[in-house]
């Protein structure tokens, strides 16, 4: 390119614009990280990436079906991780995994604490500064 610097990105966004507005499948960004996990067969997130995925992988389909009985949710070791003490009185929790999460409710708690202190000295400071103003 004689020393001239080009905008790949550009281009490559350009043309897989182009094929969307044409309902093409299978664009991809040369040499783009998601595309090189798809092509690599023995990568480990190459199966999660592609499994009932419309826009990676090779299959051709239109849609894809979900079961009307599936249902997710959040764990309620991450929403309330303080309960970790109480649980394993009633059910086994392999140690490891009870040691995961009171090392996560300490972490939540110092970081809610930090919040407080920040926001303490905040209410402090404009306290201070009405003060000087009035």
């Amino acid at each position: 390119m004689n020393g001239k610097t080009v905008n790949v990105l550009t281009q490559e966004l350009d043309r897989i614009h182009q094929a969307k507005t044409k309902q093409e499948k299978g664009t991809c960004i040369t040499g783009g990280t998601l595309e090189k996990i798809v092509e690599n067969k023995a990568h480990p997130a190459r199966e999660a990436l592609i499994w009932n995925n419309l826009f990676f992988g090779l299959s051709r389909r239109s849609s894809v079906q979900i079961r009307s009985n599936w249902e997710a949710g959040n764990s309620p070791f991450f929403l309330h991780p303080e309960i970790i003490d109480e649980v394993v009185k009633y059910v086994f929790i392999p140690r490891n995994i009870a040691e995961g999460v009171r090392q996560f409710a300490r972490q939540k708690a110092a970081n809610k604490a930090k919040k407080a202190r920040a926001a303490k000295t905040a209410l402090k400071s404009l306290n201070r500064q009405e003060g000087k103003t009035e």
